[in-house]
This record gives C-alpha cells, sequence and structure tokens, in this order.
C-alpha cells in the first residue's frame, strides 16, 4: 500500500501573499528611503536641542552607577529596576551617552532618532518579506516614520526603550520570516536571540511569541497537522515571556502600583467602559492625532458618573467589530493587522490601574505598524484594481494619502515643540486634562522650572495652585518655601516646612531647611536644634553640616565648627562656598596658612568672592 510522504511541518512553508502587479524598481525603492530618512531627520530636528524633562529624564541620571560606566555597573544593570521598570539595555545606553558627552542633550536625542530612522528601514523589510509588495511596505514605512503620536517615543529621551525593544522585537520577525521562507533553523535561534534582546530593553516585548502566531495565520502554516508542531517550536519564546514577565512585576514599586490601582474607586462595569474607551483611543488617535498629550489622566467622577464618552465605548468599540468583521473575513491582510495590533496595544491596556495615567501615545509605536500594513495593501489594490473604485475616487484616495502627509509632518513638527522645556511641557499637559490630583506635581515641575528661570511671581502662584489642588502634597510646600527663602520671606517658608513637616516627620530635607530660615531670623538656638534633627535623620547632607559649623562657631564652639566644616566638604568637596566659609573661621582663628589655602581652594574651582580676602591676607597678585 502506498503512503503519501508527509512532509514536515516546518520546512517548505513560504508566505501566501500573491506576486505582486506593480514592482517599483529597487534602486527607486532605495532612492525613496534615503529621501524619506532624510525627511524624518528634517522632522524631527527641531526636537534635538530640547532640554532634559524632569519627567524621568533626571531621575535616570540621578541613579549613580548611570553616570558611571565600569564593567561593575554593568551587572547592576541587569539586576536593578530602574524608576519601577527593567530595562538594563535603555539604562545602559545611557550610560554609554554620559560617558561621552556626560548630560549633552544633543547626543542623547541623536541616539534616539537613529534608532527610529532604523526602525523603519526594519518596519519595510518585515512588511515587503511578508507581503512581497515593495508598495506595500513603503507605504506602511511611510506613515510609521511620520506619525505624531510616534513623537513621544523618539523625542523623549526616556522613552528610548520604545525605540530599543521595537528595534530587536522587528529584527526577531524578520528572522522568523526567513525561517518560514527558508526552512533554516538557525534563524528561530536567531529569532529566539532578538527575542531576548527586546525583552531586555521594554517588558511590552513579551507580546512576541502571540504575534509569531498571527504570522503563522497569515502565512497559512495553521492547520491541524501543524498546530501541534508550530506551538512547539513556540515553546521557547513562551518560556522567556514568562519568565520576564515575573521578573517586571518582582520589583516592589511595581507590586505597590498594582495594590494602589485595586484601590482606584471605579466599579466593574466602569472598568470595561475604560478598557473600551482605551481601544478606542488609539484607533482614533491614528486617524486623528489632534491634542495629544504626554500624560492622560484617569477620568474623575462628576457626581459620582464618569464622562459620558466613557459609557458610549463599548457600543462604539462593538460597532467598529461590526462594520470591520464581514471585511475582515473576506481579506485576510485585513483580519492580520487587526490581530497584530490588539496582541501588542493590549499588553498595554490596563486591566488593573498601575499608573497615573489611562493611555499612552508612545504605547502605539509598533502596535500601529497592523493598521498601517492594512492601509498600505487597501492602496495596493486599488492600485492593481482588485478593488474597483473610479477614476475620480482613486484620485481623491490619492489626494487625501498626500494631504495626510502634509498634515502629519507638520504636526509632528508641532508637536516636537511641546517637549522642549519643563515650562512648554507642563504647560501643556495642564491645559488638556482634567484638575485631579497629579495635576499638583505638573504646576509643582512647571514652578521649579518658572523659578530656575527667575519668574518668581509665576512660580509662586503655581506652588499655591498645587497645594490647592492636593494639600497632602509634601514636595509642593517645600519648593514654596524654597522659593519663599530665596526672597527672603522667611516666616512664611518655616510655616511651610511646618505643614510639610507634619506630612512627612522623618525627612530630614525639611528640618535643615527649617533650620536655615530659623537662622536667617536670628533664632541660633532652635536653628541648632533643626540641623541637629536633620543629621540624625540623614548623617549625608553636606549643607547641614555646613550650616551647624557656622551655628557652633557663632557659639564659640571652634573644634566643633571645625570638624562640621571638614565633614561637609566631605560630603560635597566641590563646593567651593564650603572651603570659602572654612577659610573665613581659620582667618577668625588666625590660622593665616589654613585660611589661604581654603580661600585659594575656592578661587581655582570658580568662586571670585574670595578674591579680595586673597589679596588682603594672602598677598596674591
Amino acid at each position: 500500500m502506498n503512503k503519501k510522504k508527509i512532509k514536515k511541518p516546518l520546512s517548505k512553508h513560504k508566505a501566501t501573499a500573491a506576486a505582486p502587479t506593480l514592482r517599483p524598481e529597487k534602486k527607486s525603492v532605495y532612492f525613496y528611503l534615503f529621501a524619506l530618512c532624510v525627511i524624518t531627520v528634517f522632522i524631527y530636528s527641531n526636537s534635538l536641542e530640547n532640554a532634559i524633562l524632569n519627567f524621568d529624564d533626571n531621575d535616570y541620571f540621578a541613579y549613580p552607577e548611570i553616570t558611571q560606566l565600569s564593567w561593575h555597573n554593568l551587572k547592576l544593570y541587569f539586576s536593578k529596576y530602574y524608576l519601577i521598570m527593567y530595562q538594563p539595555l535603555p539604562v545602559l545606553t545611557l550610560a554609554v551617552n554620559y560617558y561621552f558627552s556626560q548630560i549633552e542633550t544633543l547626543p542623547l536625542h541623536v541616539f534616539n532618532l537613529i534608532f527610529h530612522l532604523l526602525n523603519m528601514l526594519l518596519v519595510y523589510t518585515f512588511i515587503y518579506k511578508l507581503s512581497l509588495n515593495r508598495l506595500v511596505a513603503l507605504i506602511t514605512t511611510t506613515l510609521f516614520a511620520i506619525h505624531p503620536m510616534n513623537v513621544e517615543a523618539v523625542t523623549w529621551i526616556s522613552a528610548r526603550s520604545s525605540g530599543l525593544y521595537t528595534c530587536f522585537y522587528i529584527l526577531a520577525i524578520i528572522f522568523y520570516l526567513n525561517y518560514i521562507s527558508l526552512a533554516q533553523r538557525k534563524y528561530l535561534l536567531f529569532s529566539a536571540l532578538a527575542f531576548i534582546f527586546s525583552l531586555f530593553s521594554k517588558a511590552q516585548a513579551v507580546t512576541l511569541p502571540l504575534v509569531l502566531l498571527v504570522i503563522d495565520y497569515y502565512c497559512s502554516r495553521i492547520n491541524r497537522a501543524t498546530l501541534p508542531a508550530i506551538l512547539l517550536e513556540k515553546a521557547p519564546f513562551f518560556i522567556l515571556s514568562c519568565l520576564f514577565g515575573v521578573i517586571t512585576i518582582l520589583d516592589k514599586d511595581t507590586l505597590n502600583n498594582i495594590t494602589n490601582g485595586m484601590l482606584i474607586s471605579y466599579s466593574f462595569p466602569e472598568t470595561i467602559c475604560l478598557i473600551c474607551y482605551s481601544f478606542i483611543f488609539y484607533i482614533y488617535k491614528l486617524f486623528v492625532p489632534l491634542n495629544l498629550c504626554a500624560i492622560y489622566v484617569y477620568p474623575p467622577k462628576i457626581n459620582g458618573a464618569l464622562p459620558s464618552i466613557y459609557y458610549w465605548s463599548p457600543l462604539i468599540l462593538l460597532a467598529l467589530i461590526g462594520l470591520i468583521w464581514p471585511v475582515a473575513k473576506k481579506r485576510k491582510y485585513v483580519l492580520f493587522g487587526i490581530l497584530l495590533f490588539l496582541v501588542t496595544i493590549s499588553i498595554n491596556i490596563q486591566l488593573i490601574p498601575s499608573r497615573l495615567f489611562i493611555v499612552a501615545d508612545r504605547y502605539g509605536y509598533f502596535p500601529y505598524i497592523g493598521i498601517f500594513f492594512i492601509m498600505g495593501m487597501f492602496c495596493n489594490e486599488v492600485v492593481e484594481k482588485k478593488i474597483q473604485i473610479n477614476r475620480h475616487l482613486k484620485q481623491i484616495l490619492w489626494g487625501i494619502l498626500l494631504l495626510y502627509f502634509f498634515i502629519f509632518t507638520g504636526l509632528t513638527i508641532h508637536r516636537n515643540t511641546i517637549w522642549k522645556d519643563n515650562i512648554s511641557f507642563m504647560t501643556d499637559i495642564i491645559n488638556k486634562n482634567p484638575v485631579v490630583p497629579y495635576l499638583s506635581r505638573a504646576y509643582g515641575t512647571r514652578a521649579n522650572a518658572l523659578k530656575d528661570n527667575n519668574q518668581l511671581s509665576k512660580a509662586l502662584a503655581d506652588y499655591k495652585k498645587a497645594i490647592e489642588i492636593n494639600p497632602s502634597e509634601t514636595i509642593a510646600y517645600l519648593n514654596r518655601a524654597l522659593l519663599y527663602i530665596k526672597t527672603n520671606q522667611y516666616p512664611d517658608a518655616i510655616n511651610d516646612l511646618n505643614t510639610a513637616i507634619k506630612l512627612q516627620p522623618n525627612a530630614a530635607i525639611m528640618y535643615s531647611k527649617r533650620g536655615l530660615a530659623k537662622y536667617a531670623l536670628q533664632d541660633s538656638q532652635g536653628a541648632l536644634r533643626d540641623i541637629n534633627q536633620a543629621i540624625q535623620l540623614n548623617p549625608n547632607i553636606g549643607e547641614a553640616y555646613n550650616l551647624r559649623a557656622i551655628l557652633r562657631f557663632s557659639m564659640n564652639d571652634y573644634t566643633g565648627s571645625e570638624k562640621d566644616f571638614d565633614q561637609a566638604i566631605i560630603l560635597n568637596p566641590s563646593d567651593s562656598e564650603l572651603y570659602k566659609n572654612r577659610g573665613i573661621m581659620s582667618l577668625k582663628m588666625q590660622d593665616l596658612e589654613a585660611a589661604c589655602q581654603d580661600l585659594s581652594t575656592a578661587s581655582h574651582m570658580g568662586n571670585v568672592s574670595v578674591r579680595q580676602m586673597l589679596d588682603q591676607f594672602c598677598k596674591t597678585t
């Protein structure tokens, strides 16, 4: 009895897309891709000198190991969580940036932009291998390159994890497509390695095994005979996803976020509405990317109810499904694109609120490729006359595409300007969100920036607004107190610090600053009590030792004063004022040699206020 030879289920399967009738020449494709890269650089050029924002950017560089690149610290990058996320590769790139250029903003932004350009080329490769159609790949890549929703992933320094994970994620897909078409297992290994790098970049990469199954569906690999083998080959990918998923939530702060999210007062039906709204948000913003914002806060309830759009969201989503499903059944690429979008965006839909925002622009960076692919395939079918429309409608279609190109380009250029500095950035957040407790932070951060720009009256107004919105925000009282100290309004500063200490009684900085205000009001004993308390709570505050040294000297405790100055300098060796103060103390104690040494050190560090004392007592020229 003859038996048919059964083919190995993973050996000879190829993408099933039909051979295209429109094939742009390779040279013209290369020229177009080069031109698109140039256009993209132009579009993002106005973001390259944007400042480091007090929106995670500065927090990364507060970690000592990021500013001290070494083999020892390299181990820390892979063993620690940074800003409640496990993202060793982005942290490593920030450390490399700092090693070569410290915190200069241009190299930081250029790095992000380079990865966006690289991702564009990878998107083209991915879509071309999938569709075997250069026109589809070019349209998809163009939309990916210029879409305003991608600004956050490119322009925000801290969002470089999105660009990094997407790079390795698409590489993993490309290797997998090679595995399907060439039936060589080495490409499956390469795909797994790229997947690991993607996981080391961002937790959102855990969706890749499901995406590979979606690709199997599109390439017609899935049937009863092949399904067991297909699932088996994905087993390592699923194991990696589970492993990194567990690593992600093991962080204490992440668990606290999830736990606190459970306490948010939304009922189960309201949570369903919020989830449906999130899906609709990403779909709507893809076509109408207006009023974009870095933070979209959870909606506050008004008279116990959410805004009406949230209650309508389930019905709108069902209507969309009803409209799309008949088309998806007839056109495989539509279902594929939707599945690619849904699988990759769903990981960012918060079933349990674990962050301050309900949605985020950067979360669409990779998922939108699925919808862009559908648009590219649709345009190709129009070109190949697989979809019959008259000449006028075809002209309108191309006109709409061209119009979208210019509108998206303009919106992206404009959106970059919002990320220019803390003032413009926080103003955008404040203007586009309802008044909720989180806005206290936005007002406070803008106030800090205004204070740094010497716009003190505007800064004071923002601090007052921050406290009005959230009277329990300790940092707002501290920052307003610092402004009062700067403007010599010491009683007001003490009042704010009293409130801050009630809210956070174990914060050493509060006592240190209150001691400074009391010293300015000549309350030496009260100042000394506060400084002693600050040092007891945190013995590493150089400013506290400096102030206590001055107080002790005024009380004729010269030994104690000298000891405190020494400790202050140990803690802050680059502060020229400390050397100046210790030099003045030595002058008063008639230790001319020690005084001149400290004053000279302060002068070499750039402190011009010591020049007169050096000329008078140390006979320098």
